[in-house]
Protein backbone atom coordinates (compact mmCIF):
# COMPACT_ATOMS: atom_id res chain seq x y z
CA UNK A 1 0.00 0.00 0.00
CA UNK A 2 2.56 2.47 0.24
CA UNK A 3 3.78 2.75 -3.31
CA UNK A 4 -0.19 3.09 -3.79
CA UNK A 5 -0.23 5.80 -1.27
CA UNK A 6 3.24 7.36 -2.65
CA UNK A 7 1.08 7.23 -6.27
CA UNK A 8 -1.78 8.79 -5.29
CA UNK A 9 -0.41 11.67 -3.47
CA UNK A 10 2.26 12.74 -6.39
CA UNK A 11 -0.86 12.22 -8.56
CA UNK A 12 -2.65 14.97 -5.97
CA UNK A 13 -0.41 17.42 -6.49
CA UNK A 14 -0.92 18.18 -9.76
CA UNK A 15 -4.67 18.80 -8.87
CA UNK A 16 -5.44 22.58 -8.56
CA UNK A 17 -8.76 23.41 -10.16
CA UNK A 18 -10.72 20.34 -10.87
CA UNK A 19 -10.35 18.84 -7.66
CA UNK A 20 -9.23 14.89 -7.12
CA UNK A 21 -10.36 13.30 -10.60
CA UNK A 22 -11.47 9.45 -10.72
CA UNK A 23 -7.97 9.10 -12.63
CA UNK A 24 -6.22 11.02 -10.27
CA UNK A 25 -7.40 8.55 -7.00
CA UNK A 26 -7.24 5.78 -8.12
CA UNK A 27 -3.90 5.37 -10.76
CA UNK A 28 -4.01 1.75 -11.15
CA UNK A 29 -6.90 2.34 -13.59
CA UNK A 30 -3.77 2.49 -16.62
CA UNK A 31 -6.53 4.62 -18.91
CA UNK A 32 -9.34 2.09 -18.44
CA UNK A 33 -12.08 3.69 -15.85
CA UNK A 34 -14.47 0.45 -17.29
CA UNK A 35 -12.77 -1.07 -14.36
CA UNK A 36 -14.27 1.12 -11.85
CA UNK A 37 -16.25 -0.59 -9.83
CA UNK A 38 -20.00 1.02 -8.28
CA UNK A 39 -21.81 0.30 -5.01
CA UNK A 40 -25.46 2.06 -6.12
CA UNK A 41 -28.49 3.76 -3.78
CA UNK A 42 -26.04 3.56 -1.02
CA UNK A 43 -28.87 5.23 1.18
CA UNK A 44 -28.77 3.93 4.49
CA UNK A 45 -26.12 3.36 7.20
CA UNK A 46 -26.11 -0.51 6.93
CA UNK A 47 -25.46 -0.85 3.14
CA UNK A 48 -22.47 2.32 3.63
CA UNK A 49 -20.71 0.40 6.27
CA UNK A 50 -20.98 -3.04 3.75
CA UNK A 51 -19.71 -0.94 1.09
CA UNK A 52 -17.04 1.04 3.04
CA UNK A 53 -15.52 -2.51 3.81
CA UNK A 54 -15.99 -3.94 0.27
CA UNK A 55 -12.52 -4.02 -1.67
CA UNK A 56 -14.34 -4.76 -4.60
CA UNK A 57 -15.56 -0.80 -5.21
CA UNK A 58 -14.60 2.43 -5.80
CA UNK A 59 -17.30 4.30 -6.29
CA UNK A 60 -20.45 5.11 -4.29
CA UNK A 61 -23.37 6.46 -5.74
CA UNK A 62 -25.76 7.31 -3.11
CA UNK A 63 -28.96 9.40 -3.65
CA UNK A 64 -29.61 12.88 -2.03
CA UNK A 65 -33.31 14.40 -1.35
CA UNK A 66 -34.16 17.06 1.13
CA UNK A 67 -36.06 15.53 3.55
CA UNK A 68 -35.41 14.16 7.81
CA UNK A 69 -34.03 11.79 9.46
CA UNK A 70 -35.68 9.08 11.41
CA UNK A 71 -33.98 10.34 14.78
CA UNK A 72 -35.19 13.97 13.69
CA UNK A 73 -38.50 14.26 12.01
CA UNK A 74 -38.58 18.00 12.34
CA UNK A 75 -35.15 19.46 10.81
CA UNK A 76 -34.70 19.30 6.98
CA UNK A 77 -31.34 18.96 5.73
CA UNK A 78 -29.58 16.87 2.94
CA UNK A 79 -30.14 13.00 3.73
CA UNK A 80 -29.79 9.53 1.70
CA UNK A 81 -32.69 8.36 0.26
CA UNK A 82 -34.61 7.85 -3.41
CA UNK A 83 -37.89 9.26 -3.83
CA UNK A 84 -40.59 8.56 -2.83
CA UNK A 85 -38.88 8.43 0.09
CA UNK A 86 -38.27 11.57 2.37
CA UNK A 87 -36.36 10.00 5.68
CA UNK A 88 -33.35 8.01 5.93
CA UNK A 89 -31.11 6.74 8.96
CA UNK A 90 -28.29 8.72 7.04
CA UNK A 91 -27.91 12.61 6.48
CA UNK A 92 -25.77 13.60 3.65
CA UNK A 93 -23.14 15.17 5.62
CA UNK A 94 -22.50 12.24 7.90
CA UNK A 95 -22.01 10.03 4.64
CA UNK A 96 -19.28 12.31 3.69
CA UNK A 97 -17.73 12.16 6.85
CA UNK A 98 -17.54 8.69 7.28
CA UNK A 99 -16.04 8.27 3.27
CA UNK A 100 -13.31 11.07 4.51
CA UNK A 101 -12.33 8.89 7.51
CA UNK A 102 -12.42 5.83 5.63
CA UNK A 103 -10.10 6.77 3.00
CA UNK A 104 -7.45 8.84 5.31
CA UNK A 105 -7.09 6.55 7.73
CA UNK A 106 -3.65 4.63 7.10
CA UNK A 107 -4.72 1.71 9.21
CA UNK A 108 -7.12 0.69 6.58
CA UNK A 109 -5.71 -1.89 3.99
CA UNK A 110 -8.09 -1.34 1.25
CA UNK A 111 -9.94 -0.07 -1.75
CA UNK A 112 -10.46 3.98 -1.70
CA UNK A 113 -14.12 5.20 -2.50
CA UNK A 114 -14.83 7.84 -4.64
CA UNK A 115 -18.35 9.40 -4.48
CA UNK A 116 -21.44 10.31 -6.46
CA UNK A 117 -23.52 12.28 -5.54
CA UNK A 118 -27.47 12.34 -7.47
CA UNK A 119 -28.92 15.30 -6.07
CA UNK A 120 -33.05 14.57 -6.51
CA UNK A 121 -33.99 18.55 -5.72
CA UNK A 122 -32.18 21.50 -6.09
CA UNK A 123 -32.74 22.19 -2.16
CA UNK A 124 -30.94 18.84 -1.59
CA UNK A 125 -28.25 20.31 -3.98
CA UNK A 126 -28.06 24.27 -2.60
CA UNK A 127 -28.53 22.47 0.77
CA UNK A 128 -25.11 20.14 0.45
CA UNK A 129 -22.76 23.46 -1.63
CA UNK A 130 -23.80 25.56 1.65
CA UNK A 131 -21.76 23.22 4.22
CA UNK A 132 -19.36 25.00 5.62
CA UNK A 133 -16.72 22.64 5.20
CA UNK A 134 -17.38 21.03 1.37
CA UNK A 135 -13.70 21.95 0.24
CA UNK A 136 -12.40 19.32 2.93
CA UNK A 137 -14.39 16.69 0.91
CA UNK A 138 -13.63 17.77 -2.70
CA UNK A 139 -10.23 18.35 -1.67
CA UNK A 140 -9.82 14.63 0.04
CA UNK A 141 -11.78 12.57 -2.55
CA UNK A 142 -13.56 12.49 -5.75
CA UNK A 143 -16.86 13.80 -5.63
CA UNK A 144 -19.55 13.73 -8.96
CA UNK A 145 -22.09 16.30 -8.67
CA UNK A 146 -25.19 14.47 -10.25
CA UNK A 147 -28.52 15.92 -11.46
CA UNK A 148 -31.36 14.78 -14.11
CA UNK A 149 -31.37 18.35 -15.80
CA UNK A 150 -32.82 18.14 -19.16
CA UNK A 151 -36.44 15.54 -20.46
CA UNK A 152 -34.85 12.69 -22.17
CA UNK A 153 -35.90 9.24 -24.14
CA UNK A 154 -39.62 7.93 -23.37
CA UNK A 155 -40.88 11.01 -21.42
CA UNK A 156 -38.32 11.41 -18.88
CA UNK A 157 -39.38 14.52 -17.14
CA UNK A 158 -36.11 16.67 -15.77
CA UNK A 159 -35.71 16.55 -11.76
CA UNK A 160 -33.58 19.81 -11.23
CA UNK A 161 -34.05 22.74 -13.40
CA UNK A 162 -31.26 23.19 -15.53
CA UNK A 163 -31.10 27.24 -14.87
CA UNK A 164 -31.25 26.66 -10.88
CA UNK A 165 -28.27 23.75 -11.54
CA UNK A 166 -25.43 25.73 -13.43
CA UNK A 167 -26.47 28.71 -11.28
CA UNK A 168 -25.53 26.37 -7.76
CA UNK A 169 -22.66 24.76 -9.08
CA UNK A 170 -20.94 27.78 -10.17
CA UNK A 171 -19.75 28.44 -6.38
CA UNK A 172 -17.84 25.17 -6.38
CA UNK A 173 -14.83 24.98 -8.73
CA UNK A 174 -13.23 21.95 -7.46
CA UNK A 175 -15.74 19.33 -8.04
CA UNK A 176 -16.96 16.88 -11.24
CA UNK A 177 -20.39 17.34 -12.77
CA UNK A 178 -22.43 14.60 -14.21
CA UNK A 179 -25.24 15.47 -16.04
CA UNK A 180 -27.72 13.74 -17.54
CA UNK A 181 -31.44 13.18 -18.99
CA UNK A 182 -34.09 12.35 -17.22
CA UNK A 183 -35.70 8.65 -18.62
CA UNK A 184 -38.59 7.01 -18.78
CA UNK A 185 -39.05 3.17 -19.22
CA UNK A 186 -42.08 0.44 -20.06
CA UNK A 187 -40.92 -2.53 -18.78
CA UNK A 188 -43.87 -4.55 -20.22
CA UNK A 189 -43.67 -2.79 -23.24
CA UNK A 190 -40.28 -0.44 -24.37
CA UNK A 191 -40.50 1.95 -26.36
CA UNK A 192 -36.76 1.85 -27.20
CA UNK A 193 -35.59 5.28 -28.70
CA UNK A 194 -32.70 7.02 -28.45
CA UNK A 195 -30.73 10.20 -26.93
CA UNK A 196 -31.55 12.45 -30.01
CA UNK A 197 -29.95 15.28 -31.78
CA UNK A 198 -32.00 17.69 -30.19
CA UNK A 199 -31.18 17.04 -26.36
CA UNK A 200 -27.44 16.49 -27.06
CA UNK A 201 -27.85 20.10 -28.17
CA UNK A 202 -29.80 21.04 -25.29
CA UNK A 203 -27.03 19.83 -23.23
CA UNK A 204 -24.32 21.03 -25.21
CA UNK A 205 -25.45 24.59 -25.55
CA UNK A 206 -26.12 25.06 -21.72
CA UNK A 207 -22.92 23.72 -21.10
CA UNK A 208 -21.20 26.57 -23.35
CA UNK A 209 -23.78 28.87 -22.27
CA UNK A 210 -22.38 28.53 -18.51
CA UNK A 211 -18.99 28.51 -18.93
CA UNK A 212 -18.44 25.47 -17.65
CA UNK A 213 -14.26 24.41 -17.10
CA UNK A 214 -14.76 21.53 -14.67
CA UNK A 215 -14.80 17.92 -15.37
CA UNK A 216 -17.92 16.85 -17.21
CA UNK A 217 -19.57 13.12 -17.41
CA UNK A 218 -22.40 12.30 -19.11
CA UNK A 219 -25.06 10.00 -17.29
CA UNK A 220 -26.78 7.79 -20.18
CA UNK A 221 -28.90 4.64 -19.57
CA UNK A 222 -27.56 1.83 -21.57
CA UNK A 223 -30.85 1.00 -23.39
CA UNK A 224 -31.08 4.52 -24.93
CA UNK A 225 -27.05 4.68 -24.98
CA UNK A 226 -26.97 1.70 -27.19
CA UNK A 227 -29.51 3.25 -29.74
CA UNK A 228 -27.75 6.70 -29.66
CA UNK A 229 -23.69 5.69 -30.63
CA UNK A 230 -23.54 8.84 -33.29
CA UNK A 231 -25.36 11.41 -31.17
CA UNK A 232 -23.24 10.61 -28.04
CA UNK A 233 -19.50 10.75 -29.89
CA UNK A 234 -20.89 13.63 -31.34
CA UNK A 235 -21.35 15.55 -27.75
CA UNK A 236 -17.80 13.77 -26.75
CA UNK A 237 -15.96 15.41 -29.35
CA UNK A 238 -17.47 19.20 -28.67
CA UNK A 239 -16.45 19.17 -25.31
CA UNK A 240 -12.57 17.53 -24.88
CA UNK A 241 -12.49 17.73 -21.20
CA UNK A 242 -15.49 14.85 -20.96
CA UNK A 243 -16.40 11.12 -20.08
CA UNK A 244 -19.14 8.55 -20.52
CA UNK A 245 -20.96 7.50 -17.45
CA UNK A 246 -23.36 4.29 -18.55
CA UNK A 247 -26.31 3.24 -15.85
CA UNK A 248 -28.70 0.74 -16.53
CA UNK A 249 -31.36 -0.32 -14.12
CA UNK A 250 -32.82 -4.64 -13.38
CA UNK A 251 -34.70 -5.36 -16.53
CA UNK A 252 -33.79 -2.89 -19.19
CA UNK A 253 -33.97 -4.56 -22.54
CA UNK A 254 -30.18 -3.78 -23.53
CA UNK A 255 -29.09 -4.42 -26.87
CA UNK A 256 -25.26 -5.39 -25.58
CA UNK A 257 -24.19 -5.57 -29.38
CA UNK A 258 -24.50 -1.75 -29.76
CA UNK A 259 -23.79 -1.14 -26.40
CA UNK A 260 -20.05 -2.55 -26.62
CA UNK A 261 -20.01 -0.42 -30.49
CA UNK A 262 -20.41 3.02 -28.88
CA UNK A 263 -18.08 1.91 -25.26
CA UNK A 264 -15.21 1.06 -27.98
CA UNK A 265 -16.17 4.23 -30.24
CA UNK A 266 -16.03 6.28 -26.89
CA UNK A 267 -13.23 4.52 -25.49
CA UNK A 268 -12.14 2.67 -22.47
CA UNK A 269 -10.90 5.88 -21.30
CA UNK A 270 -13.84 7.96 -20.95
CA UNK A 271 -16.09 5.43 -20.23
CA UNK A 272 -17.32 4.47 -17.04
CA UNK A 273 -19.86 1.66 -16.33
CA UNK A 274 -22.10 1.49 -13.60
CA UNK A 275 -24.97 -1.35 -14.25
CA UNK A 276 -25.67 -4.21 -12.81
CA UNK A 277 -23.54 -7.18 -12.58
CA UNK A 278 -25.58 -9.53 -15.43
CA UNK A 279 -25.28 -6.85 -17.98
CA UNK A 280 -21.32 -6.30 -17.13
CA UNK A 281 -20.67 -9.81 -17.48
CA UNK A 282 -22.35 -9.66 -20.88
CA UNK A 283 -20.46 -6.15 -22.23
CA UNK A 284 -17.02 -8.92 -21.67
CA UNK A 285 -14.98 -5.77 -20.46
CA UNK A 286 -12.66 -7.14 -18.68
CA UNK A 287 -11.28 -9.34 -21.69
CA UNK A 288 -9.07 -6.79 -23.48
CA UNK A 289 -5.67 -8.45 -24.55
CA UNK A 290 -4.91 -10.33 -27.75
CA UNK A 291 -7.65 -11.27 -30.38
CA UNK A 292 -10.03 -9.42 -28.25
CA UNK A 293 -7.81 -5.91 -28.60
CA UNK A 294 -8.44 -6.79 -32.14
CA UNK A 295 -11.79 -7.28 -31.94
CA UNK A 296 -12.52 -3.86 -30.22
CA UNK A 297 -9.82 -1.66 -32.35
CA UNK A 298 -11.76 -3.12 -35.78
CA UNK A 299 -15.05 -1.92 -33.53
CA UNK A 300 -14.12 1.23 -33.62
CA UNK A 301 -12.30 1.95 -36.63
CA UNK A 302 -15.60 0.73 -38.55
CA UNK A 303 -17.88 3.04 -36.34
CA UNK A 304 -15.66 5.61 -36.97
CA UNK A 305 -16.01 5.04 -40.49
CA UNK A 306 -19.49 4.56 -40.76
CA UNK A 307 -20.03 8.40 -38.78
CA UNK A 308 -17.49 9.96 -41.35
CA UNK A 309 -18.97 8.76 -44.43
CA UNK A 310 -22.71 9.84 -42.41
CA UNK A 311 -21.69 13.42 -41.79
CA UNK A 312 -20.14 13.86 -45.47
CA UNK A 313 -23.38 12.33 -46.95
CA UNK A 314 -25.73 15.14 -44.92
CA UNK A 315 -23.27 18.32 -44.89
Amino acid sequence: MGFLRVSIVLALWTVAVSGVTVQDYFPTLENNVTQIRWAHAVNNQKFLNNTLYNDAINMIEGDVVFGTLTSDTKTKLPIMAHPPNDTSDLSLADFLAQVLKYDTNENYNATYKGVKLDFKSIEALTSYLAFSNIKTYTDAFPIWINADIFNGPDNGVATVDAKAFFTAVKSVANTSLSLGWATGYNTTNPNITAYDSDQTKQMSDAITENDVSVPITFAVRAVYAAESIESLTGLLKIHDNSTLTIWSSDGDKVNVTNLRSLIFAVGLDKTFIDVPDDLLSQLNLDDTSGASLIKMSWVSLLTALVLFFRNVRYN
